[in-house]
């Protein structure tokens, strides 16, 4: 962002055939459609060329989500062929340059691109009449299939380029790409002071803020994206060894003790340190505002790489052990005490600063009803009794009016489920998961059988109980299944994919879902609350709670955690591990949240 130049119009969906439409973000019941886009206007001509390509740039994306324009694969062509050498050679002078150009070989390899700039010319032309594009420039905007429904989009006015991948589809949602997903606060404390907590995989949230308390030892390995600020107080050690963004949404205020950045921090916006006993940044820090150290509570902070402001820093309290290692890149002058220029190792430069733009993570739960959700849901089944007495017309799940216990297991080749209802009859469904949903399946009540084409819901009106099946101590899962209560959900025994047995490293869960084809996915989904109850130790499954929250034990959770309300964990020692299947689109969610149709923005970047 370049303080005074930029100016940006956020407005609400403006769908025009020859105008340009931003920042778009529509949610429904259960489909959530995101087009981020951005228009920016330039008063001074000088600076209109600099900008210009974000324009052109977000008009293509609109463009593309709204028309679908087929990507043929087909020989690049000579003026493309340039196009790319120019924008290779633009990206060799950015910091994060080698990364995009390794993202610009993987979208020239599949030759799936299209040459947007020529179905848009009259729209382009009316643009300049209005100024959002200059005249007197060359202008050109592509996009490139990288695979799964992610592209990579590129425009350039001149000499200047704005380029972002993006991404459509049902696995584009923000709330499978994440282990965590909440825009509430959360808040993890521990009581003994022995505590640990570990993220494998990226978090990614909409919530104001993410609090550590306590703790002996936290360990992000991944990336972390979040709306509102971190704080971390009276813990051990904590440690991000990956990238950390700190969405649009006001100041970020941290107060940070024994804290470790190894990747990039971003804040888009201003960055307030109020409080920090012994925080070390190991990668390199941008600013889009202001950078401040407030009081004289600031000790043993180092920045070992370069530190990027793009508007004013200012220390209030000099202390030798705080200080910047390498080169600091500002815009206007430091505002420091006496002694101060000590902090700088090896100086500070004046000019125009640089800063990567933070995607807002947005709240799905905004206009989300869970009631309209749950309706759809119990609209594709039908009652259990139903199933048994009269057989069922076409595919569908099975519901109880009452309460529910349920357990599984698979015994090759089948699945099995174990349903009693609230009145102790038991129901035993049985199917080969050889494929994804429906299943040919067969249910049994005593004498009675029927054959039907199930699609993997089972549905209570009341609480369900997950237990163990009868003579295991674990529950084993394969293929997809899907659990959903109107009330609560209890999970009482350990619930494990078929594809992980045998296995308890998070590490290994990772590195098996890779490598796998196996689409297995347990998705719990209660309208209340989800509890896990005091000895279960593991739980493989995508947990929704869409009006309460999760309930934890001392856990290890593989695959991810969706609630609204605010996330408070005290005293208990949890591994939360992202399933990378759930966000390449490999596993088959039933009753999925957010189906992006329109498409979101990744790291837009000019």
């Amino acid at each position: 962002m370049r303080k005074g130049y930029v100016i940006v119009y956020a407005l609400t969906i403006l769908v025009v055939i020859s105008i340009f439409i931003v920042v778009v973000l529509v949610a429904s019941s259960n489909v959530m459609r995101v087009s981020t886009l951005s228009v920016v206007r330039q008063t001074e001509i000088a600076q209109k060329v600099k900008i210009a390509p974000v324009n052109l740039l977000m008009l293509s994306i609109d463009y593309y989500s709204s028309t679908n324009p087929l990507l043929t694969d087909k020989e690049i062509d000579a003026k493309c062929k340039n196009f790319l050498k120019n924008f290779v050679e633009f990206l060799q002078k950015k910091e994060d340059g080698e990364q995009w150009i390794e993202v610009v070989k993987d979208a020239t390899t599949l030759q799936r691109w299209a040459r947007l700039s020529d179905d848009l010319a009259e729209v382009i032309t009316e643009l300049q009449e209005r100024e959002y594009l200059p005249v007197d420039e060359s202008l050109e905007s592509y996009v490139f299939a990288i695979e799964n429904d992610r592209m990579l989009f590129v425009a350039r006015v001149g000499n200047y380029f704005s380029y972002a991948t993006f991404c459509r589809g049902k696995d584009c949602s923000y709330v499978y790409m994440t282990l965590l997903y909440t825009p509430a606060p959360v808040r993890l404390s521990g009581s003994s002071g022995w505590e640990t907590v570990n993220f494998y995989g990226p978090l990614t949230l909409p919530s104001t803020s993410l609090e550590m308390l306590s703790l002996a030892d936290v360990q992000f390995h991944g990336p972390v994206r979040i709306n509102g600020v971190i704080k971390t107080y009276n813990c051990s050690n904590v440690e991000f060894h990956d990238s950390v963004e700190f969405g649009e949404g006001g100041p970020i205020t941290l107060r940070l003790s024994n804290t470790t950045y190894h990747g990039t921090l971003t804040v888009n916006g201003d960055f307030i340190c109020e409080w920090a006993s012994v925080a070390r940044f190991y990668g390199p820090v941008y600013v889009s505002h202001n950078m401040e150290f407030r009081g004289n509570q600031i000790n043993v902070v180092y920045f070992y790489k370069p530190v990027h402001v793009a508007d004013t820093l200012t220390i209030e309290y000099y202390t030798p052990t705080f200080s910047f290692e390498d080169v600091v890149y500002l815009s206007k002058q430091p505002v420091i005490p006496p002694g101060g220029f000590g902090i700088f190792k090896k100086g500070y430069e004046m000019g125009e600063v640089d800063v990567p733009t933070v995607e807002r993570v947005p709240d799905i739960f905004d206009n989300f009803s869970a009631d309209e959700y749950m309706d759809d849901i119990e609209s594709q089944t039908t009652f259990i009794e139903e199933v048994i007495e009269s057989g069922a017309s076409g595919i569908t799940g099975l519901r109880s009016p009452g309460k529910l216990t349920v357990s599984y297991n698979y015994l090759d080749p089948k699945m099995y489920v174990r349903i009693l209802d609230d009145n102790g009859t038991e129901y035993v469904l049985s199917y080969v998961p050889s494929s994804s949903p429906p299943y040919n399946a067969t249910i049994r009540c005593g004498s009675k059988l029927r054959n039907f084409s199930f699609n993997g819901v089972i549905m209570a009106d009341d609480g369900i109980d997950v237990v163990a099946y009868p003579g295991v101590d674990m529950n084993v899962l394969k293929g997809s299944l899907g659990i959903f209560s109107r009330s609560s959900i209890q999970i009482k025994v350990r619930t494990v994919y078929e594809f992980l047995t045998g296995f308890d490293n998070p590490a290994i869960w990772r590195d098996k879902a890779m490598d796998t084809d196996d689409n297995t996915v347990l998705s719990l989904v209660a309208m209340r609350n989800v509890k896990i109850d005091n000895g279960v130790d593991l739980v493989m499954a995508v947990m929704h709670s869409l009006r309460e929250g999760v309930t934890f034990n001392d856990t290890s959770i593989f695959g991810g955690v969706i609630q609204k309300t605010p996330l408070d964990i005290t005293g208990k020692s949890i591994n939360f591990v992202h399933d990378l299947r759930l966000s390449d689109g490999n596993a088959e969610i039933i009753g999925e949240l957010g189906d992006s149709e329109k498409g979101r923005i990744h790291d837009l970047r000019w």
